[in-house]
């Protein structure tokens, strides 16, 4: 959506070894985890040389080590996305590890990727000599962002603590999109200060400032160091991802501004979107340029061209929406058949769940991840009444559920198990 809008942006990430992972369910409903490393070669990804040819690196330092990520580049459209990787030869193997997996290993590896991503990203900036002049940080992980740019205004421009935080606050955006405390990171102290104890130093201010830029209250040892606090703290504002969402941010972060109410925070919302020519089924997309014109894509605020939708005829969307369904079982069936080949599931399940599928009664998708707040199971609290709506002939409906826990989410795997039996 950036490059189709011409905007003059670019975004930094990692690039994991292993993605996230590859999910299979056996037949008593256990998801099994599989990890098939990726060649980067394959990957439309390309190493960031400098003038000599050799590739560029940034280093962090770690307790007792520094750990070195290689910079790639993918051009996104006309959006440059600049990656980086730890699993290479100069690093030790547990550092090479930060970048195997998202969301993977312990507590401390994913306090060294988001090391990794903050200020190993603003590191990357400043190796390639790109100078921005608004930073976003997407949720809590990337929040460590602030606390490099605090470092080189305090070493390279001469400002002192204060005067370089409201610098960093001026020039930063933040979005969360975590609508519960449980999916906000935040870190114990002793592990903060094993990786950072140095940065209070380096800023001119105590550690006692220093961790609690990322408390509610900065004097309570017991209080975890939270990324969240800290992308707000170093923010001028501060965004949820919907209109509801934005009120549900103001009052689970209210606290930190004591004696304002919710709605006078600077927290609000831009709403979740999508890139329309490729989230758009292409039968969908034909009718909207059939509708308002084959420009339409480049012109999609004109509310004006909207209105025509008024004279679609209804049996022309229905015929859409059943074509659309149809496509969506027939799919379905064919996951079911390789089911089946690769030995996962019992035949005469895997035939009986084929008959069942119909492509057209009404059809409700859930596509999330099997998160506990994201309540996947809720629909089967009461049996009984599920059994009559399912099973009512007169007004057939089916539920596809298609997800994944995440590897150490015990409660997760479970919802999984519970629905699938």
């Amino acid at each position: 959506e950036a490059s189709d809008s011409n905007r003059d942006m670019i975004a930094v990430g990692l690039l994991y070894r292993y993605g996230y992972f590859t999910q299979i369910v056996s037949a008593s409903g256990e998801q099994i985890v599989g990890n098939d490393p990726q060649d980067f070669s394959d990957l439309p990804a390309t190493p960031v040389r400098d003038e000599d040819g050799n590739w560029k690196k940034i280093s962090i330092a770690l307790p007792g080590r520094t750990v070195s990520a290689r910079i790639w580049k993918v051009d996104v459209g006309r959006i440059e996305l600049y990656l980086l990787d730890t699993d290479f030869e100069d690093n030790i193997d547990q550092d090479r590890s930060i970048t195997h997996q998202l969301y993977g290993g312990d507590i401390e590896n994913r306090f060294k990727q988001e090391l990794l991503l903050g200020i190993g990203g603003i590191r990357a900036l400043e190796a390639m000599g790109i100078k921005p002049d608004l930073y976003h940080c997407n949720e809590g992980h990337a929040a460590f962002i602030g606390l490099d740019r605090l470092r080189i205004l305090i070493e390279n421009s001469n400002l002192n603590f204060p005067e370089a935080i409201e610098w960093v606050r001026a020039t930063t955006l933040y979005t969360t999109h975590t609508p519960v405390p449980a999916g906000h990171d935040s870190f114990d102290e002793g592990l903060v200060g094993m990786y950072m104890s140095q940065y209070p130093g380096r800023l001119g201010i105590s550690w006692e400032q220093f961790i609690g830029l990322g408390r509610l209250h900065p004097g309570d040892q017991n209080e975890k160091f939270s990324m969240s606090y800290l992308a707000i703290n170093l923010s001028q504002e501060v965004n949820g991802v919907s209109r509801l969402h934005g009120h549900v941010t103001q009052e689970m972060f209210s606290e930190l501004w004591k004696g304002y109410t919710p709605d006078e925070l600077h927290i609000g919302y831009v709403t979740n979107g999508v890139h329309f020519p490729t989230w758009v089924a292409p039968e969908a997309l034909d009718l909207y340029k059939e509708t308002f014109g084959d420009d339409f894509i480049n012109n999609q605020l004109d509310f004006k061209r909207w209105e025509k939708i008024h004279k679609v005829d209804d049996g022309k969307i229905w015929e859409l929406r059943n074509h659309l369904r149809s496509k969506t079982i027939q799919h379905v069936k064919s996951r079911l058949m390789r089911a089946i080949v690769k030995k996962l599931e019992d035949p005469r399940i895997v035939l009986e769940t084929q008959e069942n599928l119909k492509d057209d009664i009404l059809t409700i998708g859930f596509a999330r991840r099997f998160a506990t707040y994201k309540r996947a199971h809720l629909l089967f609290r009461d049996l009984d009444r599920l059994d009559r709506i399912v099973n009512n002939p007169e007004r057939p409906v089916q539920f596809l559920f298609a997800g994944k826990a995440h590897p150490r989410d015990t409660e997760g795997k479970e919802i999984i198990r519970q629905i699938i039996h």
